[in-house]
C-alpha cells in the first residue's frame, strides 16, 4: 500500500527548478536563462506570489542524485514555498519514474509544481497526469538515444584512431 504524504502548512511563494546538464553546452532554449526566460511567462497568471529562489542543478536529469533537486525537496517537506515552476518537464528529470514520484510528492503536501511550457498541466488531474507520463516517457527515450550516439561517436573515433586514450 502507498504511504500518504500528509498536506502541510507551506509559505505563500514560489521557487524555480532550473537544470542543465553541463552550465555551458546548452542550446540557448535550454540554458538556465532560457528556462529562466520561460519561467517569467508562467509568472504572469501569478502576480502577487513571492519569489523565494532558484535550485539550480548542473548535472544529467537521468539521476535523482542531484544536489540542489535533494535540497528542493527537503525544503518543500518543511514547507519553505507554495509552488514550484520549471521551464519543461525535462529540466525537471529525465527518470519518468523518480520525477512522477518527487512531483506526487509534492502535490501531496500540497505544493503547486507548474511548468511554463505546458502552464495548464496539472499533474493533480487525472488526464493531465497521463500526458505527464507521455512527456516524462518521451524525455526518458530522448536521454537514452542521447546516449547511444555519443557512444557510437566515442566507438567511430576509436576505429578511425583519433581516440586519445590517455594521452595529453
Amino acid at each position: 500500500m502507498a504511504r500518504r504524504t500528509k498536506r502541510i502548512t507551506t509559505k505563500p511563494g514560489y521557487v524555480k527548478y532550473l537544470r542543465t546538464s553541463d552550465e555551458d553546452a546548452q542550446a540557448p532554449e535550454r540554458s538556465q536563462n532560457g528556462q529562466r526566460r520561460d519561467i517569467a511567462r508562467l509568472l504572469v497568471a501569478y502576480p502577487n506570489l513571492p519569489d523565494l529562489g532558484e535550485y539550480i542543478d548542473n548535472y544529467t536529469g537521468t539521476s535523482a542524485d542531484r544536489k540542489h533537486y535533494q535540497r528542493m525537496l527537503t525544503d518543500a517537506r518543511k514547507g519553505a514555498f507554495s509552488h514550484v515552476f520549471a521551464s519543461v518537464p525535462d529540466r525537471f528529470g529525465r527518470d519518468d519514474v523518480e520525477a512522477l514520484r518527487a512531483i506526487d510528492e509534492l502535490t501531496q503536501l500540497g505544493i503547486c509544481v507548474r511548468f511554463a511550457g505546458h502552464p495548464d498541466l496539472d499533474p493533480a488531474d487525472m488526464d493531465d497526469r497521463l500526458y505527464l507520463n507521455i512527456l516524462f516517457g518521451m524525455a526518458k527515450r530522448e536521454a537514452a538515444v542521447i546516449a547511444k550516439r555519443s557512444t557510437n561517436g566515442m566507438l567511430s573515433k576509436l576505429l578511425k584512431g583519433g581516440w586519445p586514450l590517455g594521452s595529453a
